[in-house]
């Protein structure tokens, strides 16, 4: 009942006597702000900045206010607009499959990793070769990583790229009797 009176009286606000204010509203979208409200309203001049609000969603990372589909970074605003948080959620699992084109992995290495986090790549290794880095196609355009970033989601796969680091041939010595050392 608090809430709604202070939201009226914001309302009033912008649509009193200055006919010249602009009214930008603030959707948490699941989210709250410091006053535990998910809606905030403000309102400027035409030629005013403003300061977004930031809210908090447990388990979410903010992303950012959006305009319909399109992010909305500007601080200033020349009619009504209203804004609406975008969320990304933490902790969801997803697995990582790896193309190791013959190459193995020594270390202990995982093949889940949680959204919100970091997740560093392992180091495979392959005889006669030097790992390249990883690549999210098998053309290695989409690459290299060496880690998965806290906002990824979604089941992953990566490929291994090495490249040809010596070409042995087989090399014989006669010793004529002699002894190696």
């Amino acid at each position: 009942y608090m809430i709604l009176i202070s939201l009226t009286f914001v309302l009033v606000a912008c649509s009193s006597s200055q006919n010249n204010l602009i009214q930008i509203e603030f959707n948490a979208n699941g989210g709250k702000f410091a006053d535990n409200s998910d809606q905030q309203i403000i309102c400027i001049s035409n030629d005013q900045t403003f300061t977004s609000p930031i809210p908090y969603y447990d388990g979410y990372i903010f992303l950012g206010w959006f305009d319909k589909d399109n992010e909305y970074t500007k601080n200033t605003a020349s009619s009504n607009l209203t804004l609406t948080a975008k969320w990304f959620k933490v902790g969801v699992k997803y697995n990582i499959f790896y193309d190791l084109d013959g190459g193995t992995i020594l270390e202990d290495f995982s093949n889940k990793y949680y959204t919100g986090s970091k997740t560093t790549l392992p180091i495979p290794t392959k005889k006669y070769h030097e790992f390249v880095g990883w690549y999210k196609d098998e053309n290695f355009t989409d690459g290299p990583y060496n880690e998965i970033d806290e906002l990824t989601s979604g089941h992953i796969a990566f490929y291994a790229k090495f490249k040809d680091v010596a070409s042995y041939k087989m090399v014989t010595f006669n010793l004529d009797g002699g002894k190696l050392e």
